[in-house]
């Protein structure tokens, strides 16, 4: 996975995981000559950072320390090396783009409080003309900057945004912004050389508002000042809000990676739900079959005796020596039979396993005996292995005279 993969994914995760990140905002204390400005701020997505622009001075950079942000919200302390009564805007950036968390009304340094610092400004000037509504705009005298270099455009108390124009000493932009508006330019160069920032300036009026009707820097963004508790002093808050007739490019990334995110969460839950379905099918088709269930066995169905004929106690001979009472050793014909019990313990025993027989010879056959031999009946005893169940004796007499 590449490093803007996993910085996508990131910025992703927080986007969806905390809305509150789109709601970005910043507030400062107020600044004195070389004393120490404290912003604050809600929202935003690291990394995060300040460009203050003084009038007529060079601006300023700021880096945000990661260990200064905290649960979507952080402050940072630092000295700030302005002389007393310098004007300067601040703007605040962060990971969706330049400006995002908004720009500051136009602020001014107080007097100094004891602090001690260095506030000139060694960066060359560079000529800024006066704007007018829908004219061009001209740039010069920058070729000490390294080219190629980008202008900020700074409205206080809007949205501040950039251009990069073609390489040369001079470069020209058609103010595509309304009469009244204030704003503030600055420069810097490839090679990290910074201009003054130009002085304020007011777009005069003019008869062509052709261009209104394009993009133009917002103006819908509000500072708040209130008094400080610790001093009486104003701090200086700037929020910002869509821009009328456009939508900001942070917000339609955001909109981006929202909707990405949602289809992707989407795609991976179908896929878990699809697999977990697809396995109860096949445990399902797993049935288990009971091969030594027998449905005699349940039943209870077992032999009992004649009636009016007392049982007899079964007989339990030696295993090893089964006893069996033949009716007649003259008989040659006879009825085999073998009960439903015999069948299941003959089927459960191994097929090397000989079968016993008991024939038993039909009294209407039997030929007459003189001698009156009496017939008993049949002992009947359970084979080892077979179901348990009470045991009976076929009670039948026959007799012959």
């Amino acid at each position: 996975m590449t490093l803007h993969t996993r910085f996508f994914w990131t910025i992703s995760a927080l986007c969806v995981l905390n809305p509150s990140a789109y709601a970005f905002s910043f507030t400062t204390t107020p600044p004195t000559e070389c004393g120490n400005l404290s912003i604050s701020w809600t929202g935003g997505i690291q990394p995060l950072q300040l460009v203050m622009y003084p009038v007529l001075k060079t601006q300023m950079n700021v880096s945000i320390p990661m260990t200064a942000f905290n649960n979507g919200a952080g402050s940072f302390t630092f000295r700030l090396p302005f002389p007393s009564g310098q004007q300067f805007v601040i703007t605040m950036s962060d990971a969706l783009g330049y400006g995002s968390g908004g720009t500051t009304n136009l602020l001014t340094t107080g007097a100094s409080q004891g602090g001690l610092c260095n506030t000139a400004d060694p960066s060359p000037v560079v000529l800024f003309e006066t704007s007018q509504q829908c004219r061009t705009f001209v740039f010069s005298n920058y070729s000490g900057a390294g080219q190629p270099v980008t202008i900020d455009v700074i409205q206080p108390g809007g949205q501040p945004f950039s251009f990069s124009p073609p390489i040369g000493n001079m470069s020209r932009w058609d103010a595509n912004v309304t009469a009244g508006t204030a704003l503030l330019f600055s420069m810097v160069g490839v090679k990290g050389g910074l201009s003054r920032v130009s002085p304020l300036q007011i777009v005069g009026a003019t008869d062509d508002a052709t261009c209104n009707k394009t993009t133009s820097p917002p103006t819908t963004a509000t500072v708040t000042l209130t008094p400080s508790t610790a001093a009486n002093s104003q701090t200086s808050s700037a929020t910002t809000s869509p821009p009328e007739h456009k939508i900001s490019n942070a917000a339609i990334a955001g909109i981006a990676v929202g909707v990405l995110v949602i289809l992707v969460v989407v795609v991976a839950l179908g896929l878990f739900f699809l697999r977990k379905r697809k396995g109860n099918n096949q445990r399902s088709r797993n049935t288990n079959l009971d091969l030594t269930y027998d449905p005699v066995a349940r039943t209870g169905n077992h032999l009992y005796p004649s009636a009016g004929v007392p049982p007899q106690t079964p007989y339990t001979p030696n295993n090893n020596v089964p006893s069996v009472i033949h009716p007649s050793e003259a008989s040659d014909t006879a009825s085999t039979t073998i009960s439903g019990t015999s069948k299941r313990q003959a089927a459960m025993t191994d097929i090397s396993t000989h079968s016993r027989f008991i024939v038993h010879t039909d009294v209407e056959h039997e030929l007459p005996n003189q001698d009156r031999i009496v017939e008993l009946p049949p002992q009947y005893f359970e084979r080892p292995g077979a179901s348990a169940g009470p045991f009976h004796t076929d009670t039948s007499y026959g007799s012959e005279y």
